[in-house]
């Protein structure tokens, strides 16, 4: 028996909640009102039959009250336990710090802690590096990532799935050089966002970088990558605005670096270059600044 039938939340949730956690606190809302609502109608029932029969002697109105009683906290009781439960999901490590070099924060409540090796990170986390300042990550699935010098990054979101595989994980850079060395995951989305691009990889090995203009550059060193302008440059844009626009073809096309070497640049004016094939030297000053992790 899964744990959702266990804590008897309705049929027509259940899909919601185990293929995405992330609505999890919505179901915990949602079913606390419901059982708030069933609470307020058997109080509401209580105090009628009170009044009815109030010439009943006490035991009578104890033993009416008895089970209504004993349904509100069972039903309370599963959801306090159920939220419980769903809180520490959130709150398990999806990465941990596997090395750092220089000043590298982790930013809580506006206020930074610096880093060590060992830390783990949690779902929106959000890591920012100084200038020397660079952080070596370990996905729960295998997958390595390295935050250069002067960056702001935050892990969106990353879910697995029942199996052990990645299901889904977003990553946020607004400024700064990032590397990933992605695993393979057969149903499993990665993305990265920036200010006027969004990256979309499944298994490969790549860089993406934001200037302080704001310009995106993406190259591929093995794999795959698609890369997308922003719909609304300078903005840290939603990876399904694109289906949600009433006109996605008036949208630029999305650029396929399919080719070790290959890159691309997408501007603040909401377009990506074509792929190019990328000089060493260019390739070597990006790489020299995501080494010594």
């Amino acid at each position: 028996m899964r744990v959702w039938q266990c804590f008897g939340l309705y049929p027509s949730i259940l899909p919601i909640c185990e293929r995405c956690p992330v609505v999890c606190r919505w179901c915990i809302s949602y079913n606390l009102k419901s059982a708030y609502a069933r609470a307020i109608r058997d109080a509401n029932l209580l105090s009628e039959l009170r009044k009815r029969n109030s010439f009943l002697p006490m035991t009578s109105t104890e033993s009416l009250m008895k089970p209504i009683t004993q349904n509100v906290a069972r039903t309370l009781g599963r959801f306090a336990l159920f939220a419980v439960l769903c809180s520490s999901s959130f709150a398990a490590p999806v990465a941990e710090v596997k090395s750092v070099k220089g000043e590298v924060n982790l930013m809580v409540a506006g206020k930074a802690t610096p880093m060590v090796a060992g830390t783990k990170l949690e779902r929106g986390a959000e890591i920012r590096t100084g200038n020397p300042g660079r952080a070596k990550l370990q996905f729960i699935d295998g997958s390595v990532l390295i935050v250069s010098d002067a960056s702001s990054f935050k892990i969106e979101q990353f879910e697995m799935s029942s199996q052990g595989q990645r299901r889904a994980a977003q990553m946020a850079l607004d400024v700064g050089l990032i590397s990933q060395v992605v695993q393979p995951a057969t149903d499993g989305s990665w993305t990265v966002r920036t200010p006027t691009a969004v990256t979309a990889v499944r298994g490969t090995e790549y860089l993406v970088e934001v200037g302080s203009d704001q310009v995106t550059a993406v190259h591929v060193k093995t794999g795959s990558v698609v890369v997308e302008p922003s719909p609304t440059p300078g903005f840290m844009p939603d990876p399904l605005m694109r289906r949600r626009s009433l006109h996605p073809s008036s949208l630029p096309p999305p650029v396929m670096l399919n080719q070790p070497n290959l890159g691309t640049v997408c501007n603040m004016a909401g377009r990506c270059g074509n792929s190019t094939a990328w000089k060493p030297e260019r390739v070597n000053a990006l790489m020299d600044r995501l080494s010594g992790v």
